[in-house]
């Protein structure tokens, strides 16, 4: 089929068009073409602000190593029985708190979920008041499965409920 305006296209004719359309609308000219208007190149602007930024702005900012895996999954089966023994490991290593370890098979776990479906009120009410995302799951394990009820925990400690996947702050 023949692209003559006034007939129709095919879907794959349409969504090549259209992709081409947009990549030609959302790239800036210095990427299509190699410069700006003033007949400066992009390489060159890019050159000329290193340059001026001082050296201690150029430096990539350091993250932190990463957990050890042996830590993560002894806090987690910790959280799931052993409120002494989650609080020091949190107190020596605070990053542990929204680790998460993987049982295998897609299967994550953080230590609130442990608490939780243990029915450990008092290690999730623990993790939460140290600012552990409080996932929706967690908190129905604990007695608070609808959300008129979780107004007991709200009042107890401010938290951050994890419902599908995104934070959501309640009570502060």
């Amino acid at each position: 089929m023949k692209n003559v305006p006034g007939t129709a296209i095919d879907r794959r004719t349409f969504i090549t068009l259209s992709a081409a359309t947009a990549g030609l609308v959302l790239y800036p000219d210095t990427l299509l073409f190699g410069q700006t208007s003033t007949g400066i190149t992009a390489n060159q602007i890019s050159t000329a602000s290193q340059a001026a930024a001082s050296p201690a702005a150029t430096k990539p900012a350091q993250r932190p190593d990463p957990l050890k895996p042996e830590l993560v999954k002894e806090f987690v089966i910790a959280a799931h029985v052993d409120l002494d023994k989650t609080k020091a490991l949190l107190t020596e290593t605070p990053a542990l708190l929204n680790a998460t370890w993987d049982w295998g098979a897609g299967d994550f776990e953080m230590a609130i979920g442990g608490a939780g479906h243990m029915g450990r009120r008092d290690i999730a009410l623990f993790l939460i008041s140290q600012g552990s995302a409080a996932r929706s799951d967690a908190v129905k394990h604990i007695g608070h499965s609808e959300r008129c009820r979780l107004s007991g925990v709200v009042a107890a400690v401010p938290l951050r409920i994890v419902a599908a996947g995104r934070p959501t702050s309640v009570g502060r």
